[in-house]
């Protein structure tokens, strides 16, 4: 999920509310182990849980998923939204979009593309960019962008999508060249760097976070939550914090937050069964 760290937000929530935040980290792949825990909870307003579009990928990908991320959560706000810049090796004979799609296209299933894993932000934007080009890569997924970053700097593969802090960094080594950003305008990090949409009309995709609460939760509570979280983002502090890692705050309502999740879990239940998803 990108460099975003719950912790960076709990003093000055604790500060808001009066009431001391206390952050459980339930590790796991896919992140669905803490986010289940969220959904068994109480409904008391007291447990708060994040959320990610990885989230509803993961669930989809589930033979037998044990909660719905749209059916099972109350939405709270929409945090923020992140992007990832499209690098490709050195020595892959392309300058821009336009090229690269040419490539691909002119040896199906031959060019690489790393992945952070299977139902990842960079695998689901490969698979958002076949479907508007018909551009069929093969998929190598990795354990992390950390990894990914090094198989790619290798040569192990020929691109990947690589979070715009990592491929800022990564771009000054000389050994990627930078070809596109998932955005749907170009970003400061990179002003530079194009959109895909500019080759691609209608290409975008951000992995986004969100805070939600379990199903029955109150409702003056989830508002009280949200006009909370909301305000924080907009403190000095929380913002640079965020603005500095790439991150597009957005501090949205409950029910903007709801559209959301209903309309990414249509768009990317159509993805998991082109892309076929089975998590591991």
């Amino acid at each position: 999920m990108g460099q975003f760290s719950v912790e960076d937000n709990t003093q000055p929530l604790s500060e808001r509310i009066g009431h001391p935040v206390v952050v459980e980290n339930r590790a796991s792949v896919t992140g669905n182990v803490g986010v289940g825990a969220g959904v068994r909870a109480p409904a008391d307003g007291y447990t708060v849980t994040m959320i990610s579009n990885q989230n509803i990928v993961a669930n989809l990908a589930e033979a037998q998923p044990t909660f719905s991320i749209a059916k099972d959560l109350e939405p709270v706000t929409l945090l923020a939204e992140y992007y990832t810049a499209l690098l490709v090796k050195s020595s892959l004979p392309v300058t821009n979009m336009a090229e690269l799609i040419a490539l691909i296209k002119s040896q199906p299933g031959k060019i690489t593309l790393g992945s952070g894993g299977i139902g990842s932000s960079g695998h689901v934007a490969m698979g958002l960019l076949t479907q508007k080009t018909g551009a069929e890569v093969l998929h190598v997924p990795y354990k992390g962008e950390g990894p990914l970053i090094a198989a790619l700097l290798g040569g192990e593969v020929d691109m990947a999508f690589i979070t715009l802090s990592g491929a800022v960094a990564q771009l000054k080594t000389g050994r990627v060249k930078g070809l596109g950003i998932t955005s749907a305008k170009r970003v400061a990090a990179l002003p530079d760097m194009p959109t895909i949409a500019e080759t691609v009309p209608g290409f975008f995709h951000a992995a986004w976070l969100g805070m939600s609460v379990p199903i029955g939760t109150p409702r003056d509570h989830i508002a009280f939550l949200s006009k909370e979280l909301t305000a924080i983002l907009q403190t000095a502090d929380v913002h640079q914090t965020l603005t500095s890692r790439s991150y597009e705050i957005i501090g949205s309502t409950p029910e903007q937050f709801r559209q959301k999740i209903q309309s990414e879990t249509e768009v990317l239940g159509k993805l998991a069964k082109q892309l076929n998803l089975k998590n591991e």
